[in-house]
């Protein structure tokens, strides 16, 4: 075999002519048991410790015997012995000066036979290996005229052995074995070794780690562009603010509640998830003038303010005017309108997630907020979880988001499947494709996903923070994270199941992350993203009938999405993405 192997292109594209010459020698005529490498370098400290770079024209290894080194000349040749000069002339008749090509083939071949002594598996090796040199002139028919004693007849090859070059090979080799019978043949281990070192196929990939954070630093600067959108707002007291997954919606609704409460406003960012609520609160702690939460977290603090202030227990009387309706559409609204009568008011009142808020909840929102003051409302119509049904108590019409700034381009394509509306362009991220895990059952599943975190943090050097597991939260698809939470993580990480407290850096804050992997359903997650989120628990979902939990669910992934399922689900999904 020769290597690397050149196309008919790319052998007649070779500087030298006569080395092409060569090359299609070998190729055409010298048994498949040789390993024959062509232009073959290095760079190795000699004796002295001086760094020196070296090059072979071609060297053939014999697994039955040794190799040789073979320095390829061509054009006319002419040596001055009196100065011990060499000299090539061209076509143009013109001579240049070259190196001792013998010298040269000593110095390489002594250089190749280090390489393989400092190989891990020479120890393998038995006895002294058989080597020698030779030069080969590819465009002289008259070679007798090198012949001296450190260059005798046979090895030196002329125009003539290019026809004859398998009698000339071993007419050499047979030449190396007359010097000595104290040799081994290097054997098949000795050509692996030989291969190992000069024709080793590399293949060397950033770690996802980087990937990951090269792809922040561009959504980060996404993100920035997007941000100078609020200056669309002016000086407007009352906004609707649309747009779909990713394109920073929570963020800019931070960012404008930030940039209020630095104003003097006493102001007020809810959400309706609890878990996105606890990150808000969490980012929001040290910014004066702010506070934030989720709706449910608020109405309870504000129940609990009258109860110390006044001594009233709005639930209870909630439930006194209300005692047969439902907690959450009628009940909890009512207490929240009773406490606006009777706590002070904020300046500005900014909502994440409208969508998901009950029509009920809007005029105690609004009883809030003083006259005249500051009220937003960011939405995606495309992710009612909640209600299917909202409206809101601004009546402009909407400004519009249209740029995503979260996911990748793959991402994109296949959360925007599902969603219905005003079309939002990709970021200019292109991240890694959806990738499909099948397993044909839950336990299988969850091998699978254990095996691909363990990757991600040990091989791909990701943090555990980055990575989020989601299932749609039946009680079915709950004890699918029970199977995965029993399989081991090493030391120091862990899991972090349904229900513990969740902090992310979205702000401008830096918190400390604890060695955990978040377990979380998709509802509860809604809100927030993820680098590398795996979704599972799939099954029994119709991409029709739940386009909206899909939309959501795939749209938490910034980076790296995979599905998890058997068979059937997979291919019901695939088909959507086909």
């Amino acid at each position: 075999m020769i290597r690397p192997e050149l196309s008919d292109v790319e052998v007649s594209s070779l500087k030298s002519k006569a080395e092409a010459k060569f090359y299609e020698a070998c190729k055409q005529q010298l048994d498949d048991k040789y390993l024959i490498l062509h232009s073959i370098s290095w760079v190795r400290k000699n004796v002295a410790g001086d760094v020196r770079d070296g090059e072979a024209d071609f060297v053939i290894f014999d697994p039955d015997s040794g190799f040789i080194v073979i320095e390829i000349k061509g054009g006319g040749i002419r040596n001055d012995s009196l100065k011990n000069l060499w000299f090539s002339t061209d076509n143009n008749n013109i001579e240049h000066k070259i190196k001792d090509p013998f010298r040269q083939a000593v110095s390489q071949k002594n250089t190749i036979l280090k390489f393989i002594q400092e190989h891990k598996d020479y120890k393998y090796l038995d006895g002294k290996i058989l080597m020698g040199h030779a030069v080969f002139f590819a465009d002289l028919d008259d070679i007798s005229q090198f012949n001296n004693p450190k260059a005798p007849m046979e090895i030196i090859g002329g125009k003539a052995d290019l026809t004859k070059l398998q009698e000339w090979v071993v007419k050499i080799i047979n030449f190396y074995k007359g010097q000595t019978d104290k040799f081994e043949p290097i054997g098949k281990v000795g050509i692996s070794v030989v291969k190992d070192i000069f024709c080793k196929d590399i293949h060397v990939r950033p770690l996802l780690k980087f990937k990951l954070e090269e792809e922040e630093k561009q959504r980060i600067k996404l993100t920035a562009e997007q941000a100078r959108m609020l200056t669309m707002l002016g000086d407007r007291k009352r906004a609707l603010i649309s747009g779909g997954a990713g394109t920073g919606k929570t963020l800019l609704a931070f960012q404008r509640a930030s940039e209020l409460a630095a104003k003097g406003n006493r102001t007020l960012l809810i959400c309706y998830n609890n878990l996105l609520g606890e990150s808000l609160a969490d980012n929001a702690s040290e910014i004066e003038n702010l506070e934030a939460s989720s709706l449910f977290s608020f109405i309870a603090r504000q129940i609990a303010k009258v109860k110390e202030m006044l001594g009233r227990d709005l639930s209870k009387e909630a439930a006194i005017a209300y005692p047969s309706s439902d907690l959450y559409d009628v009940q909890q609204p009512f207490a929240l309108a009773l406490a606006a009568e009777l706590i002070d008011k904020y300046d500005a009142i900014i909502i994440d997630e409208g969508q998901d808020f009950h029509d009920s909840y809007w005029m105690g929102v609004e009883d809030f907020l003083i006259e005249d003051g500051y009220f937003y409302i960011f939405y995606d119509h495309n992710q009612r979880l909640y209600n299917k049904e909202a409206k809101f108590p601004i009546n402009e019409a909407p400004f519009y988001l249209t740029h995503n700034c979260r996911n990748t381009s793959e991402i994109h394509a296949f959360c925007y499947l599902f969603y219905e509306g005003i079309e939002t362009t990709a970021a200019d991220i292109s991240g890694g494709k959806v990738e499909f895990i099948e397993g044909i059952n839950v336990e299988k599943q969850a091998t699978k996903i254990h095996s691909l975190i363990l990757n991600l943090l040990l091989e791909e050097s990701v943090g555990c923070s980055q990575i989020k597991v989601l299932v749609n939260g039946g009680h079915q698809q709950m004890k699918h994270l029970k199977h995965l939470s029993q399989k081991p993580l090493p030391k120091p990480y862990g899991w972090k199941e349904k229900g513990s407290s969740y902090k992310i850096k979205n702000f401008s804050n830096s918190k400390e992350i604890n060695s955990t992997i978040q377990l979380e359903t998709i509802g509860r997650f809604k809100g927030l993203e993820a680098d590398i989120l795996i979704l599972w628990g799939l099954e029994g979902l119709d991409i029709d009938r739940d386009r909206e939990l899909f939309y959501v669910a795939s749209s938490r992934a910034k980076s790296r999405l995979f599905i998890v399922g058997d068979e059937h689900t997979c291919v019901h999904i695939k088909s959507n993405n086909s």
